[in-house]
C-alpha cells in the first residue's frame, strides 16, 4: 500500500480565517530586518499594481495623485501567529496629500511562531552521517514507535517566495533514544522541496534520551541546503515536552518557533507542521554553536572531589580536555587522543598534574578539537 506521502503529497496548509479583500493602488509592508511580514496575507487577498517593501528605520513619502488610493500594512504579533485574526492587522490609509511614516524595528515584535523571520539554527550533535538515500519514508514501514507525520514550505525569508528544490536532510533517534551511526542509514534520509517549496516525510516519534546529565527533549534534526542561501542546521520540538525548559538548546528563546503542535490522526499517528524559512539577506551565516564538537556542564557543579564531564565530537579528530585556571594556564589535560564521531565521558578528581589537590575557587574545562578551542564550561571547586 503506498504511504501518506505517495498518496496525497505534502499536505496543503489549512486557511485559517476568512478572507479580506482590499483594493488598492499601491501597498506598503513595513518590515523587520528587511524581510517583509507576510504570512497573514493568505488571508487577505488584494489588488495592487505597486507594491513596495520598507525596511525599518526608513522615512517614506508616500506621494499619491487625486485619483489614487493606498494603504500602508504595518503587521501586528497577533496577525503574524497565523490566528485568523487578519483585522489586527494595524491598517493605514490616507485621504489625500504626500504622508511621511518613520517606522523604527521596535515597533515590529518578533513573530513568537517565525512568522516571516529565519528559522533559527540548532547544535548540529555527534549522529550526523551525510549520504543519506533520497526518500519521504524516514522510517520504515516496521520501525517500532507511534507514527509521525510532517510536512511543510521552504520559503524565502521575505515569505513570498517558496524555494523549490531544497535539500533537506533529516535524522532522528528511534523510539528507544538511540541513534543508529550504521551505513544502513536508519531513521535518516534526504528529501527536497517540490516546485511549490512543500516538502512531507513519515517517521516515528523519536525518544527522548539521557545527554550528560539530563535528558534531552524528543527532535528531529535538520540540515537544508540551497544555492544563494547559508546552510541551516537546526531541529524541530515538539509541544508538550517535560524536558524543554531545561535543555540548553530547545530553551533557547528563539527556538519557540521551532516548538510545533501535534494533531492526531487515528490510533497513536501524529501529525505537524513545520515550516523553514531561509535567511535570504545573507549567503553566509556559521551556526551560532559551532559544527565541531560541545561540551556539556560539568557534574555537579559546584563540585568537591569528582566532576563528571560529558562532550560530543560532531566528527573524527583529535580531543582534548583540559583544567586551567581563570587566567586560562592548564593545570591537568584528561584527555588527549583522536576521537571518532561520538559522545564521551571523563572525570577530574581536583588535582593538577602533579598530583596535588587544587584549593576551592573556580576552574576552566576546556574543548579542544584538532587544536582548535571549541567551547569552555566553569567549575566551582568547594
Amino acid at each position: 500500500m503506498p504511504t501518506r506521502v505517495e498518496r496525497f503529497g505534502p499536505k496543503p496548509r489549512p486557511m485559517p480565517g476568512p478572507v479580506h479583500r482590499h483594493d488598492f493602488n499601491e501597498l506598503f509592508f513595513f518590515t523587520q530586518g528587511g524581510g517583509a511580514h507576510m504570512i497573514d496575507l493568505e488571508r487577505i487577498a488584494f489588488t495592487a499594481p505597486c507594491v513596495h517593501v520598507v525596511a525599518p528605520g526608513q522615512v517614506h513619502q508616500l506621494e499619491r495623485s487625486p485619483s489614487s488610493a493606498g494603504l500602508v500594512v504595518m503587521f501586528s504579533p497577533e496577525a503574524l501567529l497565523g490566528q485568523g485574526h487578519a483585522a489586527r492587522a494595524e491598517l493605514f490609509a490616507w485621504a489625500q496629500g504626500p504622508k511621511s511614516f518613520a517606522v523604527d524595528a521596535a515597533q515590529l515584535a518578533e513573530a513568537p511562531m517565525g512568522g516571516c523571520l529565519p528559522t533559527t539554527d540548532d547544535i548540529l550533535g555527534p549522529s550526523y552521517l551525510a549520504g543519506s538515500p533520497v526518500t519521504t519514508l524516514v522510517a520504515d514501514t516496521n520501525e517500532p514507535g507511534d507514527h509521525l507525520f510532517i510536512a511543510g514550505t521552504v520559503l524565502s525569508s521575505i515569505c513570498i517566495t517558496s524555494v523549490p528544490n531544497a535539500m533537506i536532510e533529516v535524522w532522528q533517534a528511534n523510539a528507544a533514544a538511540v541513534y543508529d551511526t550504521s551505513t544502513d542509514f536508519r531513521l535518516r534520509a534526504t528529501l527536497y522541496s517540490d516546485a511549490n517549496g512543500q516538502y512531507a516525510f513519515e517517521t516515528i516519534m523519536p525518544g527522548d534520551y539521557l545527554n550528560g546529565n539530563q535528558y534531552r527533549p524528543r527532535h528531529i534534526h535538520f540540515r537544508v541546503n540551497h544555492a544563494g542561501f547559508p546552510e541551516l542546521t537546526t531541529q524541530l520540538y515538539f509541544e508538550g515536552d517535560p524536558y524543554i525548559p531545561a535543555d540548553p538548546w530547545a530553551s533557547q528563546p528563539d527556538a519557540v518557533q521551532r516548538i510545533i503542535p501535534l494533531n492526531p490522526i487515528g490510533g497513536t499517528a501524529q501529525e505537524g507542521v513545520f515550516d523553514i524559512v531561509l535567511d535570504g539577506q545573507t549567503a553566509v551565516k556559521p551556526n551560532r554553536f559551532g559544527t565541531e564538537g560541545d561540551l556539556l556542564p560539568v557534574h555537579p557543579n559546584p563540585m568537591r572531589e569528582l566532576g563528571n564531564i560529558h562532550f560530543n565530537v560532531f566528527r573524527p579528530a583529535r580531543a582534548a580536555v583540559h583544567i586551567a585556571d581563570l587566567q586560562g594556564r592548564v593545570l591537568v589535560t584528561l584527555v588527549d587522543e583522536s576521537k571518532a564521531q561520538g559522545r564521551y565521558t571523563t572525570a577530574w578528581d581536583d588535582r593538577a598534574a602533579n598530583g596535588s589537590s587544587v584549593g576551592a575557587g573556580t576552574y576552566l574545562c576546556l574543548l579542544q578539537l584538532d587544536g582548535r578551542p571549541v567551547k569552555a564550561q566553569r567549575i566551582v571547586k568547594q
